[in-house]
């Protein structure tokens, strides 16, 4: 006999209740009816029986409205509603199924009477949508594991971090499995340790994330090492498998286990963990998908280790510092890294497919690349420079090692090029070369100025003797006096010579470059002339520099000149200044330079421009583009040698056809006060310095030494002459008389000045000492041969500069 179907009806009029009553009791199947009245007993009635279906009246009483479809949907969620009510509003009909219920009849005599019909057709939709959701419930179950072992098939594939691999799969194995914890470790290499690198937690039981587990103390896992095959453990309280982590265990709540081995080659490389607190809660169907899945995370990991090799390989040669070209074997462009990009310009789109000779710069002949292409198709690795073609036309040096690719039959399939950008190497070594050539030029030059002053030292004080001595209307004066012009000559010569190897010497002055600039202008617009235009771009506010006004005139004056003769059709003529700050970028691109605050000074022309042969040489002395007779080549140079003795740099920027820019960099000085340039002093009268004292002349130059003996005499000095230090001091100890004064060259064979001086002021301490050299007083003292307060006389000197300063110093006065 069936079970009758069993309705709740609430309804709070009596005589609706027997209509239905009536209604339900003649109906063909058996209904067993629970009558509610109210709110509270159809609520009791709710909670305390069990019910197929809910028969309600639209209005009980204590409920308003649809209020009681919201009480069956709280008691239970899937009973049915059908409601009654005397309102034939189809409003209130919409309404009533947006709320819930599943049927709708109006209370009267035809409706009630299909109310057993309502009530079957409510329960057969309830009956089939239930079948219906469980088959979905199992379908959506099969499903799901079937997604399980897609998605971690794609875990796999997309995937190549081993850690996010399984952290993927720990998720997805706990959701598939109903487990509430899931976890994955990664055996160390020696096989000591598992650690734990990956896991999913359904609840707050605490983490496992980053422990070791110790191999030894491990029964399970041991066991997975040896048969490598996956453990099934039903209770881990009284499995004596897992006795040592028995404890840990019980604090994560570990009852029911699937322990996986995760195998690669043969080899187990860690383990896949699934629990659920319950004892004999996994089936055998269970460990069969789980055992399915981490033999494809086994597959996982290998793909995973060769995929990290690659992108490891891949990433360093995406992130090398050096260019990398791969090609096929007839040098067809396949691969280039981004350092290929920056280098070339040409980026990878417009690289690939095409054959490197785009960087071709036409400095290498076609037997070059001949011999390179016979090496590599040769299956030998080639080595060289390259100077290439930048995408915007810019040559770039590079060191390159191409390599030929063979494959397991010793057939090319590749070429691998690995290129390093050596351009800033190769202009730091060619700056440094022109350093060291300027410096061996300097010491060179410094060395011939000196010998050359002690020549010029006697040919201009002889000269003006033999003028003191002729009468003025000698007709040999003339003669005399082109001497003395042309020795002058000399003398300038041998001062721009020094200043080029920075040993003469500098009075250095606070000075403002946009100052000497304004006061010199209109001078330069009278040199450069009318076909020239000259233009100041002067800055506000310009630092100040420690310098020699006169020199930063003569630098100024030597750059407008070389811009004019590179104008001879006329142009324009640009003078700069500004403040500028040089970075450690900057100085890593230019030798010799130190970061800092600099005042720029720059000349800028339109002219002819130089050629780079010709600017690797322009600071050289006697070096000139000009034809013979129209320049000494002293100009620039003498630039070079101010700039660097005032402690700053000097770069040439220029090409042919596209005129020149000189630029100056002064380091800025944190003094602020104006300069005033002295008027120098008249020079005396001859005669004006006589003497009678007494004074030991020892030079090792005959021509210096007989100048400067008959000069002295002349003014009434007892002279005692010698050519070296030893015999001096031997004539020293014969003379009985005072000396005075000790005027000794600094530089001699055997007895130096400073040691003469020393051993002459032990046998005579009152003796005073004047040293002459052609080296500046800088220079001596920089290399320890005369100490910071010796008194120096500079060669070539005059005859009344030697007079004058014998005088000053036996008089006990500053020479100056």
């Amino acid at each position: 006999m069936p079970q009758p179907i069993r309705i709740l009806y609430a309804d709070g009029n009596p005589f609706d209740r027997e209509l239905v009553r009536n209604t339900l009791e003649t109906a063909e199947d058996t209904f067993a009816l629970a009558e509610a009245t109210s709110r509270s007993e159809f609520e009791n009635l709710l909670q305390t029986e069990q019910f197929d279906l809910v028969l309600s009246d639209f209005n009980i009483a204590g409920f308003e409205g649809l209020a009681v479809i919201d009480a069956v949907r709280a008691a239970d969620p899937h009973l049915p509603v059908i409601l009654i009510t005397g309102s034939g509003s189809e409003e209130v009909a919409v309404q009533a199924l947006k709320q819930g219920a599943d049927d709708y009849i109006i209370k009267t005599p035809a409706h009630i009477r299909r109310l057993p019909y309502t009530i079957r057709t409510v329960l057969e939709r309830k009956h089939l949508q239930q079948e219906k959701e469980a088959a979905q419930r199992e379908l959506s179950r099969r499903n799901r594991e079937l997604t399980l072992l897609n998605r971690v098939i794609a875990a796999c594939m997309t995937q190549t971090d081993i850690e996010s691999i399984l952290a993927t799969i720990c998720q997805e194995m706990s959701l598939a499995l109903d487990a509430p914890h899931t976890a994955a470790a990664l055996l160390n290499r020696a096989k000591t340790e598992a650690l734990v690198v990956a896991e999913h937690r359904a609840d707050d039981r605490p983490s496992v994330l980053n422990q070791i587990v110790p191999i030894a103390k491990s029964p399970a896992y041991r066991l997975l090492l040896v048969k490598k095959t996956p453990l099934l453990v039903a209770d881990a309280r009284t499995d004596d498998r897992l006795a040592p982590m028995r404890r840990a265990m019980a604090k994560h709540s570990w009852v029911s286990l699937i322990i996986l081995p995760l195998v690669v080659n043969n080899e187990v490389l860690g383990s896949l963990g699934l629990s659920r607190p319950e004892p004999n809660s996994f089936t055998t169907e269970d460990l069969e998908l789980a055992w399915s899945v981490a033999e494809q995370v086994s597959g996982a990991l290998a793909h995973a280790r060769a995929e990290q090799e690659r992108r490891l390989l891949a990433t360093a040669i995406e992130q090398a510092a050096e260019s990398i070209v791969i090609t096929d074997p007839t040098g067809t462009i396949l691969y280039v890294n981004p350092a290929f990009e920056s280098v070339t310009g040409y980026t990878r789109a417009e690289a690939v497919g095409r054959n490197p000779r785009i960087l071709k710069s036409g400095r290498q002949d076609p037997e070059f690349y001949r011999q390179l292409w016979h090496t590599i198709t040769a299956g030998q690795v080639w080595r060289g420079k390259f100077i290439n073609k930048h995408k915007d036309g810019s040559l770039f040096t590079e060191e390159a090692t191409i390599t030929p690719v063979h494959d397991a039959n010793g057939r090319i399939t590749h070429f691998v090029g690995v290129k390093r950008n050596i351009t800033r190497e190769e202009q730091l070594e060619a700056q440094f070369r022109q350093a060291q050539k300027m410096e061996a030029l300097g010491r060179l030059t410094g060395g011939i100025t000196h010998d050359f002053n002690n020549i010029l030292t006697a040919i201009n004080g002889f000269a003006e003797l033999l003028k003191m001595r002729l009468p003025p209307d000698d007709l040999r004066l003339p003669l005399v006096e082109k001497i003395l012009q042309s020795g002058q000559s000399a003398t300038e010569l041998v001062s721009q010579l020094l200043t080029f190897s920075r040993k003469d010497t500098q009075t250095l002055q606070v000075v403002n470059l946009n100052a000497i600039i304004k006061q010199t202008e209109g001078m330069l617009r009278r040199v450069i002339g009318e076909d020239v235009r000259l233009q100041t771009v002067l800055a506000a506010d310009l630092w100040a520099v420690r310098a020699n006004p006169a020199h930063i005139r003569q630098v100024i004056m030597n750059l407008v000149i070389n811009a004019r003769d590179a104008m001879p059709d006329g142009g324009e003529l640009t003078i700069e200044t500004d403040n500028v700050v040089l970075d450690s970028d900057y100085v890593a691109q230019h030798l010799d330079t130190r970061p800092g605050e600099y005042i720029l000074l720059a000349v800028t022309d339109t002219g002819i421009g130089m050629s780079k042969d010709v600017q690797e040489h322009i600071f050289e002395p006697f070096f000139t583009t000009k034809q013979q007779g129209q320049g000494t080549g002293l100009g620039l140079s003498t630039v070079f040698g101010i700039v660097k003795q005032s402690g700053g740099n000097i770069w040439v920027y220029s090409e042919k056809g596209k005129g020149t820019t000189i630029k100056i960099y002064l380091p800025r000085t944190a003094e602020t006060e104006a300069f005033s340039e002295g008027v120098e002093n008249t020079m005396p009268e001859e005669g004006a310095y006589s003497g009678d004292e007494t004074i030991l002349l020892v030079e090792d130059n005959p021509g210096v030494r007989q100048l400067a003996r008959q000069v002295l005499e002349s003014q009434g000095y007892t002279v005692l002459e010698s050519a070296a230090g030893d015999e001096a001091l031997v004539m020293a100890d014969a003379y009985e008389g005072v000396i005075h004064l000790l005027l000794t060259d600094v530089v001699m064979p055997g007895l130096s000045g400073k040691a003469l001086a020393e051993a002459l002021e032990k046998r005579r301490p009152a003796v005073k000492v004047l040293y002459m050299s052609g080296y500046t007083q800088n220079t001596i003292v920089y290399r320890g041969v005369l100490d910071a307060g010796a008194m120096l006389l500079q060669k070539p000197f005059s005859t009344n500069r030697l007079l004058r300063t014998v005088r000053k110093i036996l008089d006990g006065e500053d020479i100056g």
